[in-house]
C-alpha cells in the first residue's frame, strides 16, 4: 500500500530515515514536529509512504516546481528516496518510485530530476532502471553550513 504521508507518520518516516543517514539522530521525533507539518502543508510537495507487516518500507518525497520555458510545463525533483534496509530487493523502492514519476506525469511534469550520492553505484543501477540518465546532465552540488 502506498499513499501520501499524514501527520501521524512522522516516526515512520525518522525510522526510515535511519536507513538513509545513519549518522543522524532521530530518536526525538517532536524536534521534527514543526518541520513535518510544513512539508505536509507545502501543495507542491508530497512525501509518499509504502507499508508492509505493518512497517514503513519505503519513502520518497516529489516536488513540483513551476517554470517558464518547456512551455510552462513544471519539473520535479525527488528526494529522499529509501527503503528499510530488510525490504530491499522485493519490489517496495520500485513501487515508490513509480508513483512520484506517476505524480510527476500527473502535474505534466517536462522531467523528473534526482540527485544520488557519487559512490552509491547500486542506487546508480536501480535510476537507471526507470529510465534515469547519469550521463545525460550534469549535476552540480555546494554543500552550505
Amino acid at each position: 500500500m502506498i499513499r501520501e504521508a499524514q501527520k501521524k507518520d512522522l516516526k515512520n518516516i525518522l525510522d526510515l530515515y535511519k536507513h538513509l543517514h545513519g549518522e543522524e539522530d532521530y530518536s526525538d521525533s517532536m524536534e521534527y514536529y514543526d518541520k513535518w507539518l510544513e512539508i505536509l502543508d507545502e501543495k507542491k510537495m508530497k512525501c509518499f509512504i509504502q507499508f508492509a507487516d505493518n512497517i514503513a518500507v519505503a519513502s520518497c518525497i516529489i516536488t513540483v516546481i513551476p517554470n517558464l520555458t518547456r512551455k510552462q510545463r513544471p519539473y520535479s525533483v525527488i528526494e529522499n528516496v529509501i527503503t528499510h534496509k530488510n525490504y530491499r530487493n522485493r519490489g517496495y523502492g520500485k513501487a515508490i518510485m513509480e508513483k512520484a514519476v506517476e505524480y510527476a506525469k500527473a502535474c505534466n511534469c517536462y522531467k523528473v530530476m534526482l540527485m544520488s550520492d557519487s559512490s552509491r553505484t547500486e542506487a546508480h543501477s536501480f535510476y537507471k532502471k526507470f529510465g534515469f540518465d547519469g550521463d545525460l546532465k550534469k549535476g552540480f552540488y555546494l554543500s552550505l553550513p
